[in-house]
């Protein structure tokens, strides 16, 4: 597994890479054409830019990434097969499977189902995917035209060799039942028990992708499906989903591969791994938002999560349509306009940069311009960045001319999750 972080470039030379590939030396450039080529789709999704420098006579790949964390596969240019993956993880070296655990009710990653399977296990895709591959391999099941023999009681007028003489013995006494005698028969079918549990576990998997949680690419692609089969097995008598399924030596291949996709369904497994992505920037406005949710709730505050300012009017087509700020609270006549920003300002407090400097001020106008339509005399902001640990600095803002001032809080926030209450604790001295 090869590891990156979020907003970096770096160069790998070819000698490098092909250790693992064992391809021809002569044709370096040519090799690492043919591997960006191949993985130009997965890198696409990922949000890296890769490209091939030969200027000093030795072949680099140069690879940048962006704003996205993640984990996608790498397929080899000598045979196209994926050999290792590609993560990339957040650019302050803290753990993003903490960070998805805390917002998974919010924001969940990105997953790409045409890409091969990684083996990164920090992110489990969400239980749909199974559900599909269930759905999808439904054709091979009725293909199969699976039957057994299933055991059944039925009356006939004669007696047989299977007639059950303990239940005619029983209820022989009424005239009406002295000509009808039970009978234990075994019938070949395609609608027995085992069939009947199958599809039920096929209609369990179709209402789950049905889940408004689903993305709705995926309930899309497969609305025309999923009619076909509940038109078809929507009147099968439903059975109680069975703890798993067993089995036997006499089941064809195809439906023993069918039972393992169910118990995977039962036993809410996940087999297989995604490649998937997030956004950083999002993922830690998600988390600030959180975090200030919590805090509110405990105090009674009023909250909004990006609300929507309009601008409407005559404007050229690269305006604005709205401003949208993370996060407003209100608390009586006071509001706090609160911005999240995933940049390493707080981890270069000492540092003096035009980068930082002009960064900064975009920030700065912001947050301010957000905090201009708010009715309420008293306004304040909070801009939060990460940090190592909690940190607070106040700025007071102020108009000599109408004696109008804005108190600006800049905060860093701890991304290590064991911290959360402390983080928690502070935050709410700054909104108290």
């Amino acid at each position: 597994m090869r590891k990156l972080y979020t907003l970096e470039n770096i160069s790998i030379s070819f000698e490098e890479l092909n250790a693992t590939w064992k391809c021809d030396k002569r044709y370096g450039v040519d090799t690492l054409r043919r591997f960006v080529a191949l993985n130009k789709c997965a890198f696409d999704f990922i949000g890296v830019r890769a490209n091939i420098d030969s200027s000093l006579g030795k072949a680099l790949l140069q690879l940048s990434t962006s704003n996205y964390a993640g984990s996608i596969p790498l397929l080899s240019p000598k045979d196209g097969k994926p050999y290792e993956d590609l993560t990339i993880r957040g650019r302050f070296r803290e753990d993003i499977s903490g960070l998805l655990t805390f917002v998974q009710g919010s924001l969940l990653p990105e997953y790409h189902s045409s890409l091969p399977d990684i083996q990164d296990s920090t992110v489990e895709p969400p239980f749909y995917f199974e559900c599909c591959r269930f759905i999808d391999f439904w054709k091979h099941v009725e293909r199969s035209q699976w039957c057994k023999f299933e055991v059944i009681d039925r009356d006939r007028d004669l007696p047989t060799s299977g007639t059950r003489w303990e239940v005619y013995a029983q209820r022989s006494f009424a005239p009406e039942m002295a000509m009808r005698y039970l009978t234990r028969e075994n019938r070949l079918s395609k609608l027995h028990s085992e069939f009947k549990q199958l599809v039920t576990v096929l209609l369990f998997a179709i209402s789950e992708v049905q889940k408004i949680q689903t993305p709705i690419a995926v309930r899309s692609r497969y609305l025309t499906q999923i009619a076909r089969l509940s038109s078809i097995y929507g009147h099968t008598s439903r059975l109680r989903l069975c703890d798993t399924f067993v089995e036997h030596a006499s089941d064809p291949m195809v439906i023993r591969e069918a039972k393992r996709l169910a118990n995977v369904i039962l036993q809410n497994q996940r087999r297989i791994k995604r490649a998937w992505r997030v956004n950083y920037a999002d993922l830690f406005e998600h988390y600030v938002q959180l975090l200030f949710k919590e805090i509110a709730r405990k105090r009674h505050y009023s909250i909004a999560c990006n609300p929507r300012y309009s601008i409407s009017g005559s404007s050229p087509a690269w305006s604005l349509r709205y401003l949208e700020p993370d996060l407003v609270v209100y608390k009586d006549d006071c509001q706090y306009i609160i911005d999240a920003k995933y940049k390493s300002h707080m981890f270069n407090r000492e540092k003096i940069s035009g980068d930082l400097k002009e960064s900064f001020r975009s920030d700065l106008h912001q947050v301010l311009a957000y905090s201009s339509f708010g009715i309420t005399p008293n306004k304040r902001a909070i801009l939060v960045y990460p940090a190592t640990d909690f940190i607070s600095q106040k700025l007071q803002i102020s108009n000599p001319l109408t004696r109008a001032f804005t108190d600006v809080h800049l905060v860093g926030i701890s991304l290590n999750i064991a911290s959360i209450e402390d983080t928690k604790l502070e935050l709410g001295k700054l909104i108290d």
